[in-house]
């Protein structure tokens, strides 16, 4: 069975017009057997994209769990968005490596990341 988001979208398209970002990897609880805060979301990615040393991998999320699973899997870099699951004060009892307050603000400090690589 394919995961939510995957169906999310399957069926809600999401165009660059929208959010101006494609995905080339969905991986979701659904997929894996072992969910957070389990490593297993994670390596599959790393699999994909022909990285063998978790701390080339950065995880990106909304909740507790998610700072979790980061730091299970020995990932370099852990982001939290506090538009989510969990506030910024849950967020922050979590220790993440970053901690974003606003989606839509980050995005363009990503893109900026991203054209320095």
């Amino acid at each position: 069975m394919p995961g939510l988001l995957h169906l999310f979208f399957e069926t809600i398209p999401v165009t660059s017009d929208t959010y101006g970002r494609e995905f080339d990897l969905l991986v979701t609880a659904t997929d894996v057997e072992n969910n957070r805060p389990y490593h297993s979301m994670i390596l599959p990615a790393m699999k994909h994209f022909n990285k063998k040393d978790s701390t080339d991998a950065t995880k990106i999320g909304d909740s507790i769990i998610d700072i979790e699973e980061s730091k299970n899997t020995g990932c370099r870099l852990n982001i939290s968005i506090a538009t989510g699951a969990h506030t910024s004060k849950q967020l922050q009892s979590a220790k993440p490596g970053y901690l974003i307050n606003n989606l839509f603000k980050f995005l363009p400090s990503l893109d900026a990341v991203n054209e320095n690589l």
